[in-house]
């Protein structure tokens, strides 16, 4: 009889499995519990994540070359991100160690030789993970020289200021002996002979082409 008694006791004691609550715990948080860690990812599944942020971002390299009239140009380039923030300045050539993703670069021409008004460029990028870029900008190019005719006259004296947007990019004189390499496109005007000065709306410089540009003032 007492060994059939501990037989029960043995058997009552052992149901339940692995679902006995802790002391303090409810049968409902004990089940909470359970839930959750049947939930978390599975050592595969938290691997391929890893891999798939990875493939989103990471390290890369950008490098930027100049060209202006088919020969390196010397420039200054500032990248920026989509947020609006410089990550990285330097020269053109150079090679920029950056995280993958798109920016947009300013690249000014710093040489008055190389073109006279110094233009800048903005070009955008987008940078792959684990690539190693390489790009030419090319920049348009014009290369003139000014003559000013007052009433059909060609002035060796005169001077003249190019301006875009009211802005003085180029300071000029009229019938100069060497060409110079500007932007092509429309420009405004200031024309000095002497004491006299006068202002044109619109001067026109096509692209990629050697030539004298014809100025014709009256006073």
């Amino acid at each position: 009889m007492r060994h059939l008694f501990w037989s029960i006791l043995f058997v009552v004691s052992g149901c339940g499995g692995t679902t006995s609550q802790q002391p303090g715990q409810s049968p409902g948080e004990t089940e909470a519990v359970d839930n959750i860690a049947g939930e978390q990812l599975s050592p595969q599944i938290q691997e391929d994540e890893s891999m798939d942020h990875s493939l989103s971002q990471g390290p890369a390299s950008i490098t930027l070359n100049v060209i202006v009239n088919d020969k390196p140009a010397s420039s200054k380039i500032k990248l920026v991100n989509q947020a609006d923030e410089v990550i990285a300045e330097g020269n053109s050539g150079q090679t920029f160690r950056i995280r993958s993703g798109r920016y947009t670069a300013h690249i000014k021409i710093t040489d008055a030789g190389t073109m006279v008004d110094k233009p800048t460029k903005v070009q955008e990028f987008e940078v792959a993970p684990g690539s190693e870029i390489t790009e030419t900008v090319t920049f348009p190019w014009a290369r003139i020289r000014l003559n000013v005719k007052v009433k059909g006259q060609l002035s060796r004296k005169a001077t003249v200021k190019l301006m875009r947007d009211g802005e003085v990019v180029a300071t000029l004189e009229s019938a100069a002996r060497d060409y110079v390499i500007i932007s092509p496109g429309h420009y405004q005007a200031e024309v000095k002979v002497g004491s006299m000065v006068t202002t044109l709306d619109d001067i026109m410089i096509p692209e990629g082409a050697t030539r004298d540009v014809p100025i014709n003032v009256s006073f």
